[in-house]
């Protein structure tokens, strides 16, 4: 099903909208047009959407489905105008396949970009996570020698800044992730409708899709959350465990995207 948006006006009301359709087949004969009354609305201006069913049409590879809408005026002389022709176009088997094999390109380089951004990504986390162990090991040094003193507050400040920016950036790329899995699941889809989708493949496919879901772990999600709580206390150790933990489940979530 298709849905067309389309909008018609005259200053002396319109008197009827129609759908005009006819099929093209591959071969380039035109079967006999198809005509359906839209609306008769009386009024100066029409605007709507029109279902347009193409199942009982037979479509079939390589052919075109022409589509026009008419409008007449409702004054005396029943002036009439129409609207741009819409093509609609099957794509044959080959063009299918170009189609399936260019979304598999894409989303296979997506995918060994997203696990070189969790790979960078990770080893970002590991360094947040030494400076902080260092600075806690500097401020109980300094508490030592000076009861008095205090790590400065801006600097817990800009530490969790950093670790906030960090979750959230681990945020984005699993919503990129989860994506992956949907054009998977889009690939198999086109590719089996192209007739291109052997055992072999179907196999894999399926086990990359299990392996793009089974990365986003509830711990993965539980180990963010735990990170921006223990970035708005500003508790440095809670935050450096946080961290150390989080650069495990980036790991896991890394090796997954790779063997994806």
């Amino acid at each position: 099903r298709v849905e067309i948006r389309a909008e018609a006006a005259d200053d002396h009301g319109i008197g009827s909208l129609v759908l005009r359709s006819w099929r093209r087949q591959a071969s380039g004969l035109s079967l006999p047009e198809v005509s359906q009354t839209l609306a008769a609305p009386n009024e100066p201006r029409w605007l709507g959407t029109v279902p347009l069913d193409l199942a009982p049409r037979g479509l079939e590879p390589g052919d075109e489905l022409h589509v026009v809408i008419v409008a007449t005026d409702d004054s005396p002389w029943r002036q009439r105008a129409e609207s741009r022709e819409v093509i609609l176009r099957v794509p044959t088997l080959a063009e299918r396949r170009e189609i399936a094999r260019a979304l598999a390109d894409s989303t296979a380089s997506r995918a060994a970009a997203a696990a070189k951004s969790q790979r960078q990504l990770t080893r970002r986390t590991e360094d947040a996570a030494r400076a902080r162990g260092r600075r806690d090991q500097r401020s109980a040094a300094a508490k030592d020698r000076d009861s008095k003193s205090a790590q400065p507050r801006s600097m817990e400040y800009e530490a969790a800044e950093q670790a906030e920016a960090l979750a959230k950036e681990q945020r984005e790329l699993a919503q990129q992730v989860d994506k992956l899995r949907e054009d998977a699941r889009a690939l198999e889809k086109q590719l089996r409708e192209a007739g291109a989708l052997d055992t072999s493949l179907a196999r894999q496919l399926r086990e990359a899709q299990q392996l793009l879901k089974d990365a986003l772990t509830p711990e993965l999600a539980a180990q963010l959350e735990e990170l921006s709580r223990a970035a708005q206390k500003l508790s440095p150790d809670d935050t450096r465990r946080a961290l150390e933990n989080l650069k495990e489940q980036q790991e896991r979530l890394r090796k997954q995207l790779e063997r994806s």
